[in-house]
């Protein structure tokens, strides 16, 4: 036999094995694909663009048209043609779902680009809301290993809702916590101690958790629920879904409103359901509303947010008491996410890695800085505090990440934006404490910020003597020029006012307390004359205001924010509040009341033991009457001239 016809015999013996191969491996590869949500759109739906019907025509081309596609979105991008080049993604997105970077550019195109040419904040928050559930709902769905996608989620969170950059950030921040407080209901109080917040935390997402999957399973555990049900349909006139748990919280809301009681808050007719109140003050209807509220709020949370109870709760026993109503407890989520199951793919790039865990230490400082949260969404107010419970989680999460840290950031390099960041994190950390008057957790992370092993030793900023000088020399120096930025103005205003409630009006030091005061009053009136500035977008709020533009409201929201951290027990804060001078007790009064009784200072009972406790730990101050009538002609005319001066911006 000739030596090229045995080659060809060969080759064709090699072909013929292949393709038997092949053939036995289609269906398992189709299966696997099938599950896996690999595959491409195949088919036209009356919504679709002509451009997919081209990509599903073109076939095995598809990869080249698609490039097209994705080149000419990215030109209209760069001419600013925003809305032109979304239309061009979505597209991509129906034609390759399994391309990652066209995702990300969709979602930071709606978020970022889109949000900022529009001229109300609910208008950009619509835009930034669209990015979110774009990643949330279907890139990271589709894309379930790819990190890039989890870290690009995770930064609108942190930097875009969280952040300051933007004008209506303050109207971002108090919808994301509107519509978790509508997901979860508000969280449990907090706690004397962190591990037992976090105990709290876990009771009550594990609640949920264990609600019923289905309506029909809900109403097998309590048959009340079919009736209930019923009724919900028949005379409330609501869907079973989150408009009907955002009713259900504004009208628990109201019921507890001492303010509400008195007239002060109302609801609207179109929010007002007198059908809706009758059946929650139903008794007989109790548990029926506990079984049917948690299976809906399971539902929203695991099929509108794609999320997962079970790291939901792994999460926060790790790392704290998570408040889902903070923008930076979600990047935390799917920045750990994110890594977890991108970890999983083979080739996986180290500076994907790098970056997401970066976000994750940046989530857990906003969480120091400004975790602890008082959201009502009876009157849509909103404050946020520095919580000490996300300190120490920021150096155990460093060291973690150190053990798997990649190139950039190994610990032999001599300098890492790791290192970097934990020295100004402990730098802010011994500032909080010592001016909060811990002066024992002060020194020991100064001393931390002195000899931490990892420290950068290629950093031209950092002068081992300031970290000689005493302590308070250190803070001092520390401070210059850093008090615009609003972690800082909010550690120093609130650490000294802690200082001043607990080391000098608890402990009979006036001078202390007034030494303090001064110090915060100082740093209010510095950060409002740099900071506050007015803007067309939110009208509501400024771009920067952190605090009450009033000190005494700043201060007196400080005092209720003790009072209710359970830190101290109502006779620790009654005899801070009795020690008060008038100036903090009349803005402090009717809220300290309020939060702890849940009535009006009107409504206190003396026959009742409770509101005879309260009545006797906080009397209420002289000239109070006077006083509530001041304040309320004092907000209608800034009311006024704020307006006044958003209509002489606009003209």
């Amino acid at each position: 036999m000739h030596k090229d016809t045995k080659i060809q015999l060969l080759a064709a013996g090699v072909l013929a094995i292949a393709l038997g191969v092949s053939a036995l491996l289609t269906t398992a590869v189709s299966a696997e694909a099938g599950r896996a949500q690999l595959g491409y759109a195949d088919r036209i739906e009356d919504s679709d663009p002509p451009e997919v019907a081209v990509g599903i025509a073109l076939g095995a081309f598809r990869g080249l048209f698609v490039n097209m596609l994705w080149m000419r979105a990215n030109s209209l991008k760069e001419e600013g043609k925003f809305y032109e080049s979304i239309e061009l993604a979505r597209t991509i997105t129906r034609l390759q779902p399994h391309f990652p970077r066209v995702w990300a550019f969709q979602a930071w195109n709606m978020a970022y680009n889109i949000s900022v040419a529009t001229k109300t904040a609910e208008e950009r928050w619509m835009w930034v809301k669209a990015g979110v559930d774009l990643l949330r709902r279907e890139g990271i769905p589709r894309n379930p290993n790819d990190m890039q996608l989890h870290r690009e989620l995770a930064w609108i969170f942190n930097h875009k809702i969280q952040g300051y950059a933007d004008d209506a950030n303050m109207y971002y921040k108090r919808r994301h916590a509107e519509e978790w407080t509508v997901a979860l209901g508000a969280p449990p109080p907090r706690a004397a101690t962190t591990e037992a917040s976090t105990e709290r935390y876990v009771r009550w997402l594990r609640n949920i958790a264990a609600s019923p999957d289905t309506l029909a399973e809900a109403i097998r555990r309590e048959p009340g629920v079919e009736t209930l049900v019923r009724r919900i349909r028949d005379e409330v006139r609501l869907p079973l879904d989150a408009n009907l748990l955002r009713a259900v919280e504004i009208h628990l809301a109201l019921t507890d409103s001492w303010a509400a009681r008195e007239g002060l808050v109302t609801l609207s007719e179109e929010t007002r359901n007198d059908a809706l109140m009758r059946l929650l003050t139903d008794d007989d209807l109790t548990e029926a509303w506990r079984m049917l509220l948690g299976h809906l709020r399971k539902r929203l949370v695991i099929d509108e947010y794609k999320m997962e109870f079970p790291r939901m709760i792994r999460y926060t026993r790790k790392y704290g008491p998570l408040d889902w109503r903070h923008p930076s407890s979600h990047a935390l989520y799917w920045t750990l996410r994110g890594v977890e199951e991108g970890l999983a793919r083979i080739n996986i790039s180290d500076w994907d890695q790098t970056n997401t865990d970066r976000l994750a230490l940046q989530s857990v400082q906003e969480l120091a800085r400004f975790g602890d949260l008082q959201y009502s969404i009876l009157d849509d107010t909103y404050s946020a505090m520095p919580s000490s419970d996300f300190i120490p989680v920021y150096g155990e999460l460093l060291e973690e990440l150190l053990e798997r840290a990649a190139f950039f950031e190994r610990q032999d390099r001599a300098f890492t934006l790791y290192a970097l960041g934990y020295q100004n994190f402990l730098r802010d950390t011994v500032r909080f404490y010592y001016r909060s008057g811990d002066y024992e957790l002060a020194e020991q992370y100064y001393e931390r910020l002195r000899t931490w092993h990892g420290r950068n030793i290629d950093d031209p900023d950092f002068d081992l003597e300031q970290f000689t000088k005493p302590i308070a020399q250190f803070i001092q120096d520390d401070l210059e020029d850093r008090l615009i930025s609003p972690n800082v103005a909010l550690q120093e205003f609130d650490g000294a006012m802690r200082a001043g409630f607990q080391r000098g009006l608890l402990r009979g030091r006036r001078d202390v307390f007034d030494a303090n005061a001064r110090h915060a009053r100082a740093v209010h009136e510095y950060y409002m004359a740099e900071q506050l500035r007015r803007t067309t977008i939110d009208p509501d709020a400024e771009r920067m205001e952190l605090f009450p533009r009033v000190f005494e409201d700043a201060a007196a929201r400080s005092l209720v924010s003790l009072a209710l951290g359970g830190q101290l027990g109502p006779e620790a804060v009654a005899t801070i509040y009795r020690r008060a001078p008038l100036w903090l007790q009349q803005p402090a009064y009717d809220a300290l009341v309020g939060a702890l009784a849940g009535v009006s200072p009107a409504e206190l009972d003396d026959s009742d033991p409770q509101g005879a406790a309260i009545a006797r730990l906080f009397p209420e101050p002289p000239n109070m009457a006077e006083y509530r009538q001041l304040r309320r002609a004092q907000r209608d005319t800034d009311d006024r001239s704020r307006q006044e001066g958003v209509r002489t911006e606009q003209q």
